[in-house]
């Protein structure tokens, strides 16, 4: 994918930013996310649902952000959450 990098500003070896604007081609991310859940029986049609998660098991992520008071902040590709853990639970009636 083409992401556009507008130019920033900073300090030289410091920050990070691309001093000029620039068309850059992404690298490819692949994310896997799994849920497993368990029903228990409550009473006649009421059910509990136990589950429990990972999104983006791979931890998948963008390596090349930029840094600094004058860095490019709409520079973002690829996967929005990080490595994310979750349980949870649900009540059906």
């Amino acid at each position: 994918m083409l992401v556009p990098h507008d130019a920033g500003f900073g300090v030289e070896g410091v920050d990070r930013f691309s001093p000029e604007n620039i068309t850059k081609e992404s690298p490819s991310f692949f994310e896997l996310n799994t849920k497993i859940a368990y029903l228990i029986d409550i009473y006649y049609d009421t059910q509990l649902e136990i589950n429990a998660g990972i999104q983006n098991i791979f931890n998948s992520f963008q390596k090349d952000f930029d840094t600094g008071a004058g860095r490019a902040n709409n520079y973002i590709y690829g996967p929005g959450m990080p490595r994310t853990f979750f349980v949870g639970t649900k009540i059906i009636l």
